[in-house]
């Protein structure tokens, strides 16, 4: 498989295509076995917030992609002879497109809107530069074989990826940052788009909200993140490795019994609670 950059890759063609990418490893952070199932089921995980993310991202960047792959579904009452007409009318004209309500284009317009005239966000979504940039490269450690898609990647210049999520607020960002693995796909972006580019280049995250009032705000990764993402990629690609080779995708440890326990942060609760009932009873 050819390796560098290829501007303008559809989302089908390059889910369908070899190469390990961050969602996968997001899997492999739990365990190989998640990941051979995620790989083998490439449409797991598909959830309304994603499919919100992605009409955001096509009217953001692509409106031609979307008006291809998209067309509004009218209302129609099942119950009735004319409804049914209209449901059945509508199903045979969608000709490979997906029906999409009225009440949902009207949020991804709203996110768009809101992307357009924030003050940095705009001039970063308008930068003259390819959008939806797919990057494949060879792991340096590994031999295996990545592959990771940005929104938009001017070498270099810019690498922007663009999230919706229901808030962008630092301090709430900073969560998903850390929930979703955000850390690693930035690392696994990093990394391989300057193998594959052989550029360093500033990466930033545009956040919307995908709830009024579409709220935005800009990040920059942290050093110190992207190096604590790096750290679990390597970990995950170098067991990914042993399993391509073995043919065997293991899940959770399985040679004893182990000990399950309370989270530290409960567990810390706890022990203050039990000391504070201890003082007020011996008082």
């Amino acid at each position: 498989m050819e390796t560098g950059l290829f501007p303008g890759i559809c989302e089908k063609e390059y889910r369908t295509s070899p190469g390990l990418n961050a969602s996968l490893m997001a899997y492999g952070s739990q365990s190989m076995a998640h990941l051979k199932y995620a790989m083998d089921n490439p449409d797991l995980g598909t959830t309304p917030a994603k499919e919100l993310g992605t009409l955001i991202h096509l009217l953001a960047l692509q409106p031609e992609e979307f008006a291809a792959r998209y067309v509004v579904r009218p209302e129609w009452d099942a119950r009735t002879k004319e409804g049914k007409a209209t449901r059945d009318a509508f199903n045979e004209s969608l000709a490979g497109r997906q029906g999409i309500d009225a009440e949902t284009l009207a949020i991804a317009r709203g996110a768009v809107k809101a992307l357009r005239t924030h003050p940095l966000a705009g001039p970063l979504m308008e930068a003259a530069g390819p959008c939806e940039v797919v990057a494949r490269w060879t792991d340096p450690r590994t031999g295996v074989l990545c592959k990771g898609k940005l929104d938009k990647y001017i070498p270099g210049v810019l690498a922007l990826d663009l999230k919706s999520t229901a808030d962008a607020s630092p301090a709430a960002f900073a969560g998903s940052y850390y929930k979703y693995g955000y850390h690693r796909q930035l690392a696994h972006y990093i990394d391989g788009f300057k193998l594959a580019s052989g550029k360093e280049t500033p990466f930033v995250i545009v956040a919307v909200e995908n709830v009024a009032p579409f709220g935005v705000c800009v990040f920059q990764p942290d050093l110190h993140s992207i190096d604590c993402g790096r750290f679990d990629n390597r970990r995950i690609m170098a067991e990914y490795a042993a399993c391509l080779k073995s043919g065997k995708w293991p899940s959770y440890p399985d040679k004893q019994v182990r000990t399950v326990c309370l989270p530290e942060w409960a567990s810390k609760q706890y022990e203050k609670e039990m000391a504070l009932t201890e003082r007020i009873e011996n008082e």
